[in-house]
């Protein structure tokens, strides 16, 4: 652990860092849920690396820790950013966007994460996370798809994986089932909640694949 923090971590920021001096870059982030002691802020920075790889480049840059009543509010979270850009002298200037999640303290048009980046650079573009629009729109069509046919598919998905995950008869009797349509067996995944439709597309691709076959 010591080797990564105090020797490779400082030689890749560095890179980062120097080249975000003088060419444009863009940022990402998106604060985690309030179940620990600080609030983790991850800053992700991508580049065009012309030096290196000759693509654009995805990189991590700082946890950018909060603690304390308001460490969720959106000067308390900036702030954190903000001296870790004055530290290693990044410019406001090259920031060419930022993409932020779609709460009111990261995105909303005053006193959030998002008017402060546009304080510092106006002609930074602001785009919410994708992922989570995406994820919006999917709960909105599966809501609609569970009361059409009157199925709720993550319930059905959770209530599929404890059916077998504690009997050994009953996965015998699924493997009985793969052999008969000649396939390999395969456990029935579980659907974590936390990380909502990443689980969800791996579960349900999972059954469709034994259905199919």
């Amino acid at each position: 652990m010591a080797i990564i923090n105090k020797s490779f971590a400082p030689h890749c920021r560095n890179y980062i860092v120097e080249h975000c001096k003088v060419h444009p870059y863009s940022l990402g982030t998106d604060g985690s849920n309030d179940s620990g002691i600080d609030k983790m802020n991850p800053i992700c920075i991508k580049i065009f690396d012309a030096d290196r790889s000759k693509t654009t480049t995805c990189h991590f840059f700082d946890m950018c820790l909060t603690s304390g009543d308001d460490c969720a509010k959106a000067a308390v979270i900036f702030s954190s950013i903000e001296k870790k850009f004055e530290e290693y002298e990044i410019p406001w200037e090259n920031c060419i966007s930022i993409s932020v999640d779609n709460t009111n303290s990261m995105i909303r048009k005053r006193n959030s994460v998002a008017s402060r980046f546009s304080e510092k650079n106006n002609n930074t573009f602001i785009g919410v996370c994708p992922c989570h629009l995406a994820h919006l729109a999917a709960i909105r069509a599966h809501d609609i798809f569970c009361d059409y046919i009157a199925l709720n598919v993550e319930n059905v998905m959770i209530d599929l994986y404890y059916w077998f995950d504690k009997s050994a008869k009953r996965k015998d009797k699924l493997r009985e089932y793969f052999e008969f349509c000649n396939q390999e067996y395969q456990d029935v995944l579980k659907h974590l909640l936390s990380v909502r439709w990443l689980s969800l597309k791996k579960c349900i691709s999972r059954i469709f694949v034994s259905l199919q076959n």
